[in-house]
């Protein structure tokens, strides 16, 4: 297995052919050093940004949510947002650096679990009755059975939190 020419530490996965002058330069790099040149590796494709940190650093800073006024520098060295907006201006900078800091943009890992009991509201609980309802009609009594116990989970959670609250 072939090691990356600049860190020397990580596997090379990315093999860079440019032509200089009628001669052909082979470069061999990890993700993390390609992604550091400006190469961004998604899937099948590469795209190459040929601006280098202090250009992107500039875009970063115009690149401003319309509602709350933060920059996505702000956002990058805050690693908050500023409001809801955000979540839609910043879209695809925000699939970018997932996919620059995770290599996805979905999550295929476990839910946290340590955050406590989740609550259901009652649009939530009214929609798992209703999936109750269309899976006893389509006799699909396994999922049915499913549905009626996470139903009945949280509605023992919700009844001991209230007893708990009156006591």
């Amino acid at each position: 297995m072939q090691l990356c020419q600049d860190c020397g530490a990580n596997p090379a996965t990315v093999h860079l052919t440019r032509i200089v002058n009628e001669t052909a330069l082979v470069s061999h790099l990890c993700e993390e050093c390609s992604r550091k040149k400006g190469l961004s590796i998604t899937g099948s494709s590469i795209s190459i940004t040929r601006e280098g940190p202090a250009q992107q650093e500039m875009q970063e800073k115009d690149n401003v949510c319309p509602r709350c006024q933060l920059s996505f520098a702000e956002f990058k060295s805050k690693g908050r947002l500023g409001c809801c907006d955000c979540y839609r201006h910043f879209e695809k900078d925000i699939d970018s650096l997932l996919m620059q800091v995770h290599g996805s943009t979905v999550h295929k890992g476990k839910p946290y679990r340590h955050s406590g009991p989740y609550k259901l509201d009652e649009k939530a609980m009214e929609r798992l009755k209703n999936e109750l309802n269309e899976a006893i009609e389509k006799e699909e009594f396994e999922l049915a059975a499913l549905i009626r116990d996470t139903i009945h989970s949280f509605d023992t959670q919700n009844a001991r939190e209230t007893l708990d609250q009156a006591r």
